[in-house]
């Protein structure tokens, strides 16, 4: 027997609507964020550069990396905020100028990649301070702060 038009249009509305009824459903609920389940801090990853690494003969300096969170190992979490300032600094640390401090856009994001640039300077012999701190909704708080020269 084959059906063709209205008899086919009909054989296949019933079997959506048996498939979809007999699918076992699951509460929309459980994929909520929920804060009272965030267990884990905020992690942040460096791209580029690393930590202590010299960057030579380029005229723009990236600062690359990740920010993420997860509620558990395998849930994303939700995060709140994020800073990045990156220091010019002397040799004793001091602080001669800042070349970033950025809000990063991450409010009710589980991650983020961020690619921040600002002018290479035109001499050798500089020291550049990155700090980043990270916040979730359960108010937990990541921080990574390293140095690299020019």
């Amino acid at each position: 027997m084959k059906l063709t038009g209205r008899g086919s249009s009909l054989l296949m509305l019933i079997l959506c609507v048996l498939f979809f009824t007999n699918c076992k459903k699951q509460k929309i609920n459980d994929y909520y964020y929920k804060v009272e389940n965030d267990v884990l801090a905020p992690e942040i990853l460096p791209s580029f550069p690393v930590a202590n690494s010299n960057i030579s003969g380029v005229s723009v300096i990236h600062i690359v990396g990740t920010v993420k969170d997860d509620e558990t190992p395998t849930r994303g979490g939700k995060l709140l905020s994020c800073t990045l300032r990156v220091n010019e600094v002397d040799g004793g640390g001091i602080v001669i100028k800042t070349l970033k401090n950025e809000n990063l856009p991450v409010d009710g994001l589980p991650g983020f990649s961020y690619n921040k640039s600002f002018p290479a300077p035109t001499t050798n012999g500089h020291i550049y301070e990155v700090a980043i701190v990270a916040k979730d909704y359960a108010n937990r708080t990541a921080s990574l702060q390293y140095l690299f020269y020019y």
